[in-house]
């Protein structure tokens, strides 16, 4: 019966709280989402970083007899070749300490766009490894040293980032259900939980609702609703007991 009463308040509370459930799933899911995604653009770059290590030791033999980067015969057709075998790899560029082009895989080479952030990460950090992602592309570098420990150019591969976008996708998807399925349990969870707690408040309403401005107040309540309801017959005693003073005290003084 006092759910009846309540139920427009039950359901406010309900709506509030399921309302902060919803937002606290929906952040939740969007941080495990980008931490994913930054996860497989790093997986990305480490499995780049297997064929920059391979043309890294190609380029250290030529360097010890004497040839410069540009004048390796065979980097050209390995880097090709690396980039036919390797679906994942869309681009390799190998360029001087200044950036300049000196071998690449296609007529291409790096955006324009993302040209200047990808050369100063390159070279700027302290590890012969970097990785950066810039939106369409994953770029994986790799520095690298002739025997004197000088930078003589580094090595760039390039993968489009719609090859993590399937397996985001996925992963959304699991998560999506996995949130679903916990908002469900705890909303109807939370129906008897409201229910419970707010018991207490219903029983004063339905008292208010029943409660005579005169006479006795009956039924049983345990709680506040106990107290408010001794209370009540308390006060309905002391006023029938006044108004019989005073019709007493009227007929005296006829």
């Amino acid at each position: 019966m006092n759910l009846l009463f309540f139920r427009e308040f039950y359901l406010k509370v309900l709506l509030s709280a399921w309302l902060v459930i919803v937002a606290m799933l929906a952040m939740q899911l969007s941080l495990n989402v980008l931490k994913f995604k930054s996860l497989v653009g790093q997986a990305t770059a480490s499995q780049m970083q297997v064929v920059g290590s391979t043309i890294e030791a190609s380029v250290l033999r030529a360097e010890q007899v004497g040839l410069a980067i540009e004048e390796i015969v065979g980097l050209q057709p390995l880097i090709e070749r690396e980039v036919e075998k390797d679906p994942t790899i869309s681009r390799i560029i190998v360029v001087s300490p200044t950036g300049r082009p000196l071998v690449q895989s296609d007529a291409e080479g790096l955006p324009e766009g993302d040209r200047a952030a990808v050369l100063r990460r390159i070279f700027s950090v302290s590890e012969q490894e970097s990785a950066i992602d810039r939106g369409d592309w994953i770029y994986s570098g790799r520095t690298l040293l002739d025997s004197s420990g000088i930078v003589m150019g580094a090595v760039i591969l390039m993968a489009r980032s719609d090859v993590a976008m399937a397996s985001t996708a996925t992963v959304r998807g699991n998560l999506l259900d996995n949130y679903g399925l916990i908002f469900g349990l705890v909303a109807a969870a939370l129906i008897p939980l409201v229910v419970y707690m707010f018991r207490d408040v219903g029983a004063i309403y339905g008292l208010l609702q029943q409660a005579p401005l005169r006479g006795t107040v009956t039924g049983t309540h345990t709680g506040e609703a106990g107290m408010l309801a001794r209370d009540l017959e308390a006060g309905n005693a002391e006023y029938a007991q006044a108004e019989s003073d005073l019709s007493t005290m009227q007929e005296a003084t006829r």
